[in-house]
């Protein structure tokens, strides 16, 4: 760690950032390929598809949990997809 973790809504120049915390916490198992494609995450922040809270550490996302919006301006959403870097855990 070196800072203090800082929480903010996720941004579409966020995604590689949020694929690579992915891949870190489940190497190739997790079962949305959507967190393995950046400019497709990044697309679905930017148009509302997947809204998002991430941690960062300096300027790595340590952290990120997010909601599925299964249409814009759907009243609800899914919550999940969250995950935490193992060293950040605890």
């Amino acid at each position: 760690m070196t800072g203090e973790i800082r929480i903010r809504q996720a941004r579409p120049e966020d995604a590689p950032g949020i694929v690579q915390c992915f891949r870190h916490c489940y190497g190739e198992t997790y079962p949305s390929t959507l967190f393995y494609d950046a400019d497709a995450l990044a697309w679905a922040i930017e148009h509302g598809e997947r809204q998002g809270i991430i941690a960062l550490d300096g300027d790595t996302v340590v952290g990120h949990m997010a909601n599925t919006v299964r249409s814009v301006g759907a009243r609800s959403a899914e919550l999940g997809n969250t995950v935490v870097d193992p060293a950040y855990r605890g």
